[in-house]
């Protein structure tokens, strides 16, 4: 039930996102994502519900729920795109959005499997990575989910995305906000602790355009079924993945 894609370039992918639907998670203006949720979330007043904004960081709305300072290994603009499109800190550590600085390239590289800084993909990564680093956004399947779940042991992302912190330019000198691999399969996501029996019998699914706007959604689900701002936290030393899940128990089938 994975939806994938490849780019046939030997640069990364420029995207406001130019991945498929996905299942439970998502943003990118980005790209398209998707979200496997029971039921639409709930309305929250403009005035007290961040929401996506441009990706300057001088274009914020006020009043976001949390503050860039609560996202687990998150910093900078990366951190600020995270409060202002209303993705919870607990949904954002356990996806394992992060920042990766220059240093950690090689590491992230290695993670994925895609070779060395001197292959294609990893000097495509290292142009997006720059000297002020990018917000890594995971996207999982929904078959490394279910496998996952079959053998009780956390789930992998299939492949990553960045988000520059100073975006690279194309030819044709717009900036690559949300990049890809370009050999990348682009799968039909879904947050990594969504249930996958959800996607078989949830009455209602939603689709996302891409990671931050379904974890937005996921977001105000929680919320909506009785979440509270202490339970949507992320303290370091928490077990993230069985936070969410114990959350999503509270959420009714119907």
């Amino acid at each position: 039930m994975t939806a994938e894609k490849s780019n046939p370039n030997d640069h990364p992918t420029e995207g406001e996102d130019t991945s498929k639907p996905e299942h439970t998670t998502p943003e990118q203006p980005d790209t398209t994502a998707d979200t496997t949720v029971p039921a639409a979330p709930e309305r929250v007043p403009a005035a007290t519900h961040p929401t996506a904004v441009p990706d300057s960081p001088a274009e914020l709305v006020a009043d976001p729920l949390w503050s860039p300072e609560d996202y687990l290994g998150v910093t900078g603009d990366a951190a600020i795109k995270l409060s202002t499109s209303a993705v919870a800190p607990l949904v954002a550590a356990a996806r394992g959005y992060r920042t990766v600085e220059p240093a950690g390239l090689k590491n992230l590289l290695a993670e994925y499997s895609m070779g060395v800084v001197n292959s294609r993909a990893g000097r495509a990564f290292k142009d997006a990575v720059g000297y002020d680093g990018a917000l890594l956004m995971p996207w999982f399947s929904l078959e490394s989910v279910r496998q996952a779940a079959n053998y009780h042991r956390p789930a992998h992302p299939v492949t990553p995305q960045l988000r520059p912190e100073r975006p690279p330019m194309d030819d044709a000198g717009r900036p690559k906000k949300y990049l890809f691999a370009s050999t990348a399969a682009i799968p039909l996501d879904i947050h990594p602790d969504i249930p996958t029996d959800w996607v078989d019998t949830a009455p209602t699914v939603l689709l996302a355009e891409g990671l931050l706007k379904g974890d937005a959604a996921l977001t105000a689900i929680l919320r909506h079924h009785g979440a509270t701002m202490e339970d949507l936290e992320a303290p370091a030393e928490g077990d993230h993945a069985e936070a969410m899940q114990r959350l999503l128990t509270q959420v009714p089938e119907t």
